[in-house]
């Protein structure tokens, strides 16, 4: 998993395809239909509602959308029925550290909410990182995240994460508008 996970980051760049106008709304429901085996024995539920249509590497953003499903089921907690709500709005802020902060350019945010195990908010940036795990003891390689953040680069967008230690997770994907 681990070299598998390697090679996606390192071949992101050589993914050659051209971005078009999609549905985000067909993207989620193609990666979710993907992780059925995982999310029927979980009875996880994920949801969204109309989602924008923005432009985007369809093969690099279909991975970083199965990235992050697959960390809102594998984070889930065994105490609840997990749940992923995915939204999208156009914007031109975004909250820092609880302040507003205006941006160079509008974006579609698209945001990831899960009610999983969370993490500490001091840990937002890290998880971003190369072979940055928070919990040893669930499977991954701990480069989820970090293709997820280059992906979004690659879209001249960025994304943030913020947590609540068992209390879910958020992650805020910015693409241009």
């Amino acid at each position: 998993a681990l070299v598998k996970d390697m090679l996606e980051y390192f071949n992101i760049d050589e993914i050659s395809e051209k971005k078009q106008l999609l549905s985000l709304s067909t993207i989620i429901d193609n990666e979710t239909s993907l992780w059925q085996k995982s999310i029927l024995p979980h009875r996880a539920v994920v949801s969204h509602d109309n989602l924008h249509d923005i432009m985007i590497k369809p093969v690099q953003f279909g991975l970083l959308v199965n990235n992050i499903l697959g960390n809102a089921i594998k984070f889930s907690s065994h105490e609840r029925t997990p749940y992923v709500i995915i939204k999208s709005k156009m914007v031109e802020e975004k909250k820092v550290d609880g302040t507003m902060q205006t941006l160079s350019r509008r974006y579609c945010r698209i945001s990831v909410q899960d009610n999983g195990v969370g993490f500490n908010n001091r840990y937002k940036d890290y998880i971003f990182g190369f072979y940055n795990r928070l919990d040893r003891e669930r499977e991954g390689t701990g480069m989820g995240l970090a293709i997820c953040k280059k992906i979004a680069e690659n879209h001249d967008g960025f994304i943030v994460a913020t947590g609540e230690e068992n209390n879910g997770a958020q992650l805020d994907i910015y693409i241009p508008a």
